[in-house]
């Protein structure tokens, strides 16, 4: 798997001219002094990405940012492939349509033969889930469902019958409405906000759970060359700025406590 990450291969140099002998008691408190240095920047990078990243993407950037011990003073704090995008930015343009059909999710049309695959799109996320585009997508579904007088999240009953006063459960969405303006999203076919469906479902938790959701359907037809192409994204390029940070934190706080330790 492709990561990218900062490498703290630290600077002894000057504590090894400073000592006439490097001896194994020096050598334990320069690696626990490189192990919490490693500790620090790895903070440094969650911190810095928290205050600049939506919380869904600030999540995914956490979940694969790694610390690993790679060998005595040398640790590295790594991004994987799969939040790499965060770190080095997307380029304009980048076709979507590859990454998507390559899931295993993907499947095979019998018509024409071309790969497909449906993609969801939750429009009712909790407020602390939605940047800043997915917020406002979701106050103006809010918005029309009020008017319309149909709940937001609050679970739909039975007006009548046997299950009177219970939840509706249904496979089924229990409402499909198009929500404007009707805005289009880059280069798609359909309106951001068309053919939103409200399901009531049993969860695997026994409990009903309601979801507000969009789909749009990616196709490696031909025709649809043009569709799904990303319009790009700036690079955060947390560690790199990282790996600045800590070299700058050794020579100033760490190396000089330790040749003032041992540098008599």
């Amino acid at each position: 798997m492709a990561k990218d990450g900062l490498s703290l291969y630290l600077n002894t140099e000057e504590l090894a001219s400073t000592l006439k002998e490097f001896a194994a008691e020096v050598q334990r408190d320069v690696h626990r002094a490189v192990k919490e240095l490693a500790s620090n920047a790895e903070a440094h990078v969650a911190l810095q990405a928290g205050e600049e990243l939506s919380s869904p993407v600030f999540k995914k950037f956490i979940e694969h940012l790694d610390l690993t011990d790679v060998s005595p003073g040398i640790w590295v704090i790594s991004i994987d492939e799969k939040a790499l995008w965060i770190e080095e930015g997307i380029e304009p343009g980048m076709d979507m349509k590859k990454g998507l059909l390559g899931s295993s999710k993907a499947k095979t049309s019998a018509k024409t033969g071309y790969k497909y695959m449906v993609v969801p799109f939750d429009q009712g996320k909790a407020r602390g889930d939605a940047s800043g585009y997915e917020f406002n997508l979701r106050e103006r579904v809010r918005y029309e469902l009020r008017r319309r007088k149909i709940p937001f999240k609050k679970l739909e009953n039975y007006l009548a019958g046997p299950n009177k006063g219970q939840p509706i459960v249904s496979e089924k969405p229990l409402h499909t409405l198009n929500v404007g303006p009707q805005e289009y999203p880059g280069k798609a076919s359909t309106p951001v906000l068309d053919r939103v469906n409200i399901y009531q479902r049993m969860g695997k938790n026994g409990k009903v759970r309601r979801d507000i959701t969009t789909f749009r359907t990616v196709s490696g037809d031909p025709k649809y060359a043009d569709k799904w192409i990303h319009p790009g994204r700036k690079a955060n390029k947390f560690l790199e700025e990282a790996l600045e940070w800590a070299q700058k934190e050794w020579e100033t706080e760490f190396l000089p406590k330790i040749v003032e330790k041992w540098g008599r």
